[in-house]
């Protein structure tokens, strides 16, 4: 099944996590929006997960974030496909 927020709370508190790969794990909205909490995440790879328009403005909250890998998202240059 999809990561849920609650099992993604347990990394919130690592305030100095700087890179995460999630990859293919059915990420939600509200998962998404508990990876805001991370304050230093620089490196995202949440490649082949289906992101909604609400997630994409969720990504673009987190004002570290240096490298972005949306392969196979159904994300384009244009926004959501």
């Amino acid at each position: 099944g999809p990561v849920s927020a609650e099992a993604l709370s347990h990394i919130a508190g690592k305030k100095g996590l700087r890179g995460l790969v999630l990859d293919n794990v059915k990420l939600t909205d509200d998962s998404l929006a508990v990876l805001g909490m991370l304050p230093n995440l620089a490196y995202l790879d949440i490649r082949k997960n289906p992101l909604s328009v609400r997630a994409m403005e969720l990504i673009e909250s987190y004002s570290k974030l240096e490298y972005l890998n949306l392969g196979a998202t159904g994300i384009t240059d244009a926004g959501v496909a």
